[in-house]
C-alpha cells in the first residue's frame, strides 16, 4: 500500500468530530486513496491519555493489516511547540524538553511527526 490515510474520530467535539471525518472521507474519495475511519467509544475515559494509547493501538492494527512500514502523524509545528512548553512548565528535567522527535522507531513501526 503505497499511501493510505487512518482517521480516529474522539467524538469529543460532537457535530464537529463527524464533520472531521466526513471531510477525511469526501478527501480520500476525490484523490482516489485508501481511508480507514475509527470512531472512539464514548465509554473511553476522555483523557489525552486514553486517546494516544486508543489511536496508537488503532494505527498499529491497521499496520500489520494493511503491512506498513510508517505511521505519519498529522501533528504540525505548533505541535512542536506546545509540547515543549507543557513539558517545561510541568517542570520536565533536559530530557523532557526535548519536545517531539521526528522519526521513532517502536517495535515494528517507524512514527514520523510532524507531518
Amino acid at each position: 500500500v503505497p499511501f493510505m490515510v487512518l482517521h480516529v474520530n474522539h467524538g469529543w467535539r460532537a457535530e464537529e468530530s463527524e464533520a472531521d471525518a466526513a471531510w477525511v472521507r469526501d478527501w480520500c474519495r476525490v484523490h482516489q486513496r485508501r481511508v480507514v475511519l475509527k470512531k472512539l467509544s464514548p465509554r473511553l475515559p476522555r483523557t489525552e491519555g486514553a486517546a494516544r494509547l486508543a489511536r496508537m493501538e488503532f494505527f498499529e492494527q491497521q499496520a500489520r493489516k494493511w503491512d506498513l512500514q510508517e505511521i505519519w502523524l498529522a501533528h504540525h509545528g505548533d505541535d512542536v511547540v506546545e509540547t515543549f512548553l507543557m513539558q517545561m512548565l510541568r517542570g520536565a528535567g533536559p530530557e523532557g524538553l526535548t519536545a517531539l522527535v521526528e522519526r521513532k522507531r517502536m517495535g515494528e513501526l517507524i512514527w514520523v511527526r510532524p507531518f
